[in-house]
């Protein structure tokens, strides 16, 4: 399997202490990294998200925004990150152009992402563990089987001459698979 969420339950497995993931001042294991991942990926499967969906984020770096595009990963999603600098009728442009079925921003970006189908906000304390977004009990699905040709990662371009245009990253891309 290919998933980008099976490296890290393999280091969850192997080394579940060694850190993951260094956010601000936190230091996070492998093992809570993945425990997060499959939160994440319980509340994206019980919202719907099935493989082939496009999941988009408009956030600065942080914890979460790797928790959710690895969540996106295991439930088969394609992760599609948005520059945080854009204007609101480009971020528009890119959800609605994509198709994507749910944007997670962070709370301070609510003027350029009003108006978008299906938004989640952030708060700090979601910036920094998405698992404060994730009700109890949420039980996490397996890791979706992926293959080199499925699509992974979907970024648009800068759009300087035009609209801008997605470009297609697959798993096989992202891997080195092909030569």
């Amino acid at each position: 399997m290919i998933n980008l969420s099976s490296f890290v339950q393999y280091h969850a497995r192997v080394t579940p202490d060694h850190s993951a993931v260094i956010y601000s001042d936190e230091r996070i294991t492998y093992a809570d990294f993945a425990r997060r991942i499959e939160s994440m990926a319980a509340y994206l499967a019980t919202d719907g998200i099935t493989p082939g969906e496009f999941v988009a984020v408009f956030m600065k770096n942080s914890a979460t925004f790797l928790e959710i595009a690895f969540a996106v990963s295991h439930v088969g999603g394609v992760f599609l990150p948005m520059n945080f600098r854009l204007a609101a009728d480009e971020v528009r442009y890119i959800a609605e152009n994509a198709g994507a079925k749910l944007v997670f921003a962070d709370a301070e970006f609510v003027e350029p992402t009003k108006g978008l189908m299906r938004v989640i906000y952030l708060d700090d304390a979601a910036q920094s563990d998405s698992t404060s977004l994730v009700p109890g009990g949420l039980s996490p699905p397996p890791a979706a089987h992926r293959t080199p040709d499925d699509l992974f990662r979907l970024m648009y371009t800068s759009g300087t001459m035009d609209r801008p245009k997605g470009v297609m990253h697959t798993y096989g891309n992202f891997w080195g698979l092909y030569t």
